[in-house]
């Protein structure tokens, strides 16, 4: 799988609370998901909020066994996400947000090249010549990747797990 996610650190929690941004929508991050067993501990995404409504928003979209609201300006939601992240915790915690997104997009585009086109080819009427190159963009909507096409003045939006399946 492909995660572009950040590691979620201790520090991030007075960062985000100095930036106004308190409310954590918590969920799976299947991104980081170790299929082969390797890794025990089970990956939460961590969207955060300036808005209140908005994480309400998220959470009411989300069916998944992770899915709560923490406001950092709470003491026992901040000591909760602590220990999510001390060392002997059952979890791998990430931040919804990305360090460097050109880097991610390449990353992207040098993983996946083969299975945007054939996704191209399946799902949109586009003629794309093999001189021509497709550069994916990445959008994060409640914690989901979604990969942006865009040729000839037109412009397809897709769950980022799509691609895996070709």
């Amino acid at each position: 799988m492909f995660n572009p996610f950040v590691p979620f650190h201790i520090k991030m929690i007075q960062g985000l609370r100095d930036l106004k941004r308190p409310y954590l929508v918590s969920q799976t991050n299947f991104q980081a998901m170790d299929h082969f067993g390797e890794d025990a501990k089970d990956p939460i995404l961590m969207t955060d909020y300036e808005d209140r409504m908005l994480a309400k928003i998220h959470y009411h979209a989300l069916k998944d066994k992770y899915r709560a609201i923490l406001n950092l300006e709470n003491k026992q939601h901040r000591e909760k996400l602590e220990s999510m992240l001390g060392a002997g915790s059952r979890y791998r915690v990430y931040a919804a947000f990305v360090e460097n997104m050109a880097q991610v997009e390449k990353g992207l585009n040098d993983k996946y090249s083969s299975n945007i086109r054939q996704y191209v080819s399946r799902h949109t009427n586009w003629r794309v010549g093999s001189d021509k190159t497709l550069y994916p963009k990445l959008q994060v909507i409640f914690g989901e990747l979604f990969v942006i096409l865009k040729y000839s003045g037109q412009e397809v939006r897709f769950k980022l797990d799509e691609l895996e399946n070709y």
